[in-house]
């Protein structure tokens, strides 16, 4: 029963994952995006020094 139960969790969180990354490539990801911009930011202000 517990190689089932783990069995649907994986399934479950899988398909879970592959559609919020189906999302993210339609939509974007606003937090993924402002970290980003965040790093070119640093670099940026490391290269001024």
């Amino acid at each position: 029963m517990l190689i089932y139960v783990m069995h649907r969790w994986f399934r479950s969180d899988t398909a879970r994952a592959a559609a919020a990354d189906r999302y993210a490539d339609v939509h974007g990801n606003a937090d993924l995006d402002s970290y980003n911009a965040y790093l070119k930011n640093l670099g940026t202000h490391d290269r001024d020094r």
